[in-house]
């Protein structure tokens, strides 16, 4: 079965526990926000079950207007329920 796997890569290239399996919205968003919390400038992206990077899921911390580096909370929601509709279009075309 095809399935995503979620990775977060912090500014000196080194990677954040690795989420196997696309949690629920609620779980998605708070993991990815803690980490965010960690390192500002990291970044998150997806994998699908080749390997493949979906350029489209990639979420950069940067810098905002308030001169401070990170993303927003609705940046982060929008790109959960990318994530979750990727995921749900994977089980069915499986």
């Amino acid at each position: 079965m095809a399935s995503l796997t979620v990775h977060f890569m912090y500014d000196n290239h080194t990677f954040a526990r690795l989420l196997k399996s696309v949690p629920d919205r609620n779980e998605l968003i708070a993991w990815a926000r803690s980490l965010f919390n960690e390192d500002n400038c990291g970044m998150l992206f997806v994998r699908d079950s080749l390997g493949g990077t979906l350029e489209s899921l990639e979420l950069h911390g940067r810098r905002m207007a308030n001169g401070h580096y990170g993303v927003t909370l609705s940046e982060l929601e929008r790109w959960a329920d990318a994530v979750l509709a990727e995921e749900s279009f994977l089980r069915l075309v499986a």
